[in-house]
């Protein structure tokens, strides 16, 4: 039995956290532009200069607005085509750390043909080592949707 509509739900959750994301950065950066323009940020009060530090700050926020679309669009494309993956045998917890992508770990896993995977999840508590069970992971955004662990077989 497949649970679609827990994946989506959790999924477009994700998505709405970046668009979120995304809107305040946009608000930031034309907040930052009128007062550059406006000279309540000291700096020249040469027009050129005003205008460099505009556009400096639109590349950068352009990369976190990229960052941040690339994200959406992954999760979106696993929404549309319910891009899950099922994974059901032995599998290895490799190691996890805590990454950037709305406040996840990673998790690297291991499986059974010796593909590495490194899916993004929300804390899990089991130990290193070789387990057995099902997981359920998205394909582009790889988001760990589920994991059920049958036994564990040593660290």
């Amino acid at each position: 039995m497949t649970n679609f509509e827990e994946y989506t739900a959790y999924l477009e959750e994700q998505s709405h956290f970046f668009i979120i994301c995304c809107v305040i950065f946009l608000i930031l950066f034309i907040i930052l532009a009128i007062l550059i323009f406006t000279g309540k940020i000291r700096g020249s009060e040469d027009n050129k200069d005003k205008i460099l530090s505009i556009l400096v700050s639109f590349c950068f926020f352009s990369v976190l607005w990229g960052i941040l679309g690339n994200n959406i669009y992954k999760i979106e494309y696993d929404i549309r085509n319910q891009a899950y993956y099922f994974y059901e045998g032995e599998f290895v917890y490799e190691h996890s750390y805590h990454g950037t992508k709305g406040g996840h770990q990673y998790s690297i896993i291991i499986f059974a043909d010796g593909k590495e995977k490194e899916l993004c999840t929300e804390y899990i508590e089991i130990d290193y080592g070789t387990h057995s069970g099902k997981l359920v992971y998205s394909e582009k955004s790889e988001y760990l949707l589920e994991f059920d662990i049958n036994e564990l077989r040593g660290s």
